[in-house]
């Protein structure tokens, strides 16, 4: 392309001119700017008080903040006597499962486990709690506060104490990542677990009588015969209980044994249809139920055991994602809450 006639007459030049004659100058531009920070300064901050407003509403939802609810609450908690999880820090992984023995007018009375004793300088340090009641016959409401140890009582005795703060507000919600569920009896089809023993990787299984024929079996059925009965079950992991001498007989010593296969047999709801799953999981927590006769256990999933198309007789293992959990239990959870939830014409 040629511009050597475009430029002989003088076509860039007056394009100069022209855009010159605008007025544009420093000033201007100047004021054109500050007035475009302010417009985006004012964008900016309304879009964060919207934010900040719409998370103080879905908040306050959530809080409980009436000092009748919240002493009605734990007294709810102590009527059937329910356990308290105790962490000295925000981010710790430590759990300290305590009873809940008095209510007094500024303060409740938490007895620790026989194997934690408190020394001096836990008095005035901040405790983080979780707790839960039950609503219903197979439903429980989670809570969550923040206090601060004013006192440590009997700190030689083999069952120490703590007195704690009453907290000004007590917020609805579970320690877990994933929602959870307390199943009844009839809401469990299946539920076996078996001793992995030393086992810290599960092997490809061809047949399910391996598991029986390797590892110690118990199983919770109709006559429960070994006391296995499961507490409460989420995407994440889950909670049983057993009799302490079953346990000791049939190998499941708490101290050596941290992992254990699981098989789950879930019905879903409204239909003939149920959800079966093989899990290879790790013992995180165990404390003895109120009577000393029985153990909890709580069981965090590792993997997750799957046919696959290439070899759909072998029972192959992938691992758990701790945030995502395993999919299936996770949907047969929030069925399971829908299911009630329009029982009780909430949805």
């Amino acid at each position: 392309m040629n511009l050597h006639p475009i430029v002989a007459n003088g076509y860039f030049a007056d394009i100069s001119n022209n855009f010159n004659s605008w007025g544009f100058n420093t000033t201007a531009v100047w004021m054109l700017g500050i007035l475009f920070c302010c417009i985006l300064m004012f964008v900016i901050l309304n879009y964060f008080l919207n934010l900040i407003k719409r998370s103080n509403s879905q908040e306050s939802i959530f809080n409980i903040t009436n000092s009748n609810e919240i002493l009605a609450t734990f007294n709810l908690a102590l009527k059937h006597r329910s356990k308290f999880e105790l962490k000295l820090s925000w981010d710790s992984s430590e759990i300290a499962v305590c009873s809940l023995l008095d209510i007094l007018e500024d303060s409740m009375i938490l007895e620790l486990p026989a194997d934690i004793h408190p020394t001096s300088s836990w008095e005035e340090r901040p405790v983080y709690i979780y707790f839960g009641v039950p609503l219903e016959k197979n439903h429980r409401s989670h809570y969550f506060f923040s206090a601060y140890i004013k006192e440590i009582l009997h700190p030689y005795s083999e069952f120490s104490q703590l007195k704690i703060s009453l907290p000004q507000k007590l917020q609805q919600k579970q320690k877990r990542t994933h929602l959870r569920f307390d199943p009844t009896s009839d809401q469990i089809e299946k539920f076996i677990i078996w001793n992995a023993k030393d086992t810290n990787f599960p092997e490809t299984i061809y047949k399910i009588s391996y598991l029986d024929s390797t590892f110690p079996r118990i199983e919770q059925s109709d006559s429960n015969q070994f006391g296995l009965k499961l507490l409460n079950i989420s995407g994440g992991g889950l909670m049983f209980s057993i009799p302490k001498q079953v346990a000791k007989n049939y190998e499941f010593d708490l101290e050596k044994n941290k992992q254990l296969f699981i098989y789950l047999q879930l019905p879903e709801p409204d239909t003939n249809k149920s959800t079966c799953v093989y899990l290879f999981a790790k013992i995180k927590n165990t404390y003895p139920d109120i009577t000393g006769k029985r153990q909890h256990l709580g069981l965090q999933y590792l993997y997750v055991g799957t046919y696959t198309h290439e070899d759909p007789m072998a029972l192959q293992w992938i691992g758990v994602d701790p945030a995502m959990g395993v999919e299936v239990i996770s949907n047969w959870v929030f069925k399971q809450h829908l299911k009630l939830y329009r029982e009780k014409g909430i949805a």
